[in-house]
């Protein structure tokens, strides 16, 4: 038998995600934390956790992107060059319909690839940075206010955003 099991979630996963959903309920830190069975500093560092990790992924995410420029640009002057090839074919008079179907075919993923090239060379001068947990938490604990105001607006967005919402007896 297995100390630990490697399918299940770390504790403080899944007390920030309880402490998220109950949050946006309108509970307090104190409220959660007594619902939950843990101390309210146990919520407030599960929440900050799961808002900091984010952030984490996303820089462990950009690490990786050097990499895969690379490997563009190289796909990208291999195609280049596969280019050059079928027009000096073709200039040369060894042109045929296969030959220049193959050439548009090719320009095409050039194209594509040079715009793939330039989004990860422009991604990579934005690197997101996630806001403070003090922001977060103030912009979520005016949420309910801000939907109020405009209802109708508000449903329809959070319809947008959250998908289809099924209710339960």
């Amino acid at each position: 038998m297995a100390i630990v099991d490697a399918g299940s979630t770390p504790i403080h996963v899944e007390i920030g995600a309880k402490a998220a959903h109950l949050r946006e309920l309108g509970l307090s830190d104190r409220a959660i934390a007594r619902a939950i069975g843990v101390s309210d500093k146990t919520v407030a560092k599960s929440l900050r956790r799961m808002c900091t990790g984010n952030g984490h992924e996303v820089t462990k995410l950009q690490s990786d992107l050097p990499d895969t420029l690379k490997l563009k640009e190289a796909e990208l002057t291999d195609e280049q060059r596969r280019m050059s090839n079928f027009v000096d074919f073709i200039g040369e008079g060894r042109g045929s319909q296969a030959l220049a179907k193959a050439l548009i075919e090719t320009e095409h993923r050039v194209d594509a690839l040079s715009d793939e090239v330039d989004g990860l060379r422009r991604s990579g001068e934005k690197i997101f940075r996630p806001p403070p947990i003090e922001w977060m938490s103030d912009r979520l604990a005016n949420l309910q206010d801000v939907l109020e105001q405009r209802t109708a607006r508000s449903a329809q967005t959070l319809r947008t955003l959250l998908g289809p919402i099924t209710l339960r007896p």
